[in-house]
């Protein structure tokens, strides 16, 4: 229940949560920081307006060729340590890896598929990519099926 609320508005101050959730406020506060402390919850996002900031959000699907588990693992540090990508997940289905760029332009951006292409020209497949204009908001935490509707 916490974590659901959480999901719909990160700025739900404790007392609150704790209502919602039938429990008290310090026993709220407890469950919060050992989801925490346990990993189920690991990081607090910040969503930025870009327009605003006069940058560009790109979301770039990525198909993997089969290969050596090492060089997987050192796309993934390559993602988590490069300032402009800001979010890296590995997936299932047709794009076996997602990551989410902020850039000031397009021409950023083309820059960064070439290092990365270069790079790991022996695993990359093939990429597509989708620029995205406005992030309302990130929920990896949604309710059930009848809450997503409502």
């Amino acid at each position: 229940k916490l974590m659901r609320q959480l999901g719909k508005d990160a700025r739900t101050p404790i007392v609150e949560l704790a209502h919602q959730a039938g429990t008290t406020a310090d026993l709220a506060a407890r469950r919060l920081k050992r989801l925490e402390q346990s990993g189920a919850i690991q990081n607090h996002i910040l969503v930025l307006d870009n327009p605003v900031l006069s940058q560009s959000h790109y979301k770039v699907l990525i198909r993997l060729q089969s290969g050596e588990k090492k060089r997987r693992d050192e796309l993934t540090a390559f993602c988590r340590t490069h300032p402009n990508i800001i979010y890296n997940v590995r997936t299932f289905g047709p794009w076996e890896f997602e990551i989410d760029l902020e850039v000031p332009d397009a021409e950023a951006f083309r820059t960064i598929m070439r290092q990365l292409k270069k790079t790991f020209s022996d695993i990359i497949r093939d990429y597509s990519y989708v620029l995205i204009h406005r992030v309302h908001k990130y929920n990896f935490c949604p309710g059930s099926p009848e809450e997503r509707t409502s």
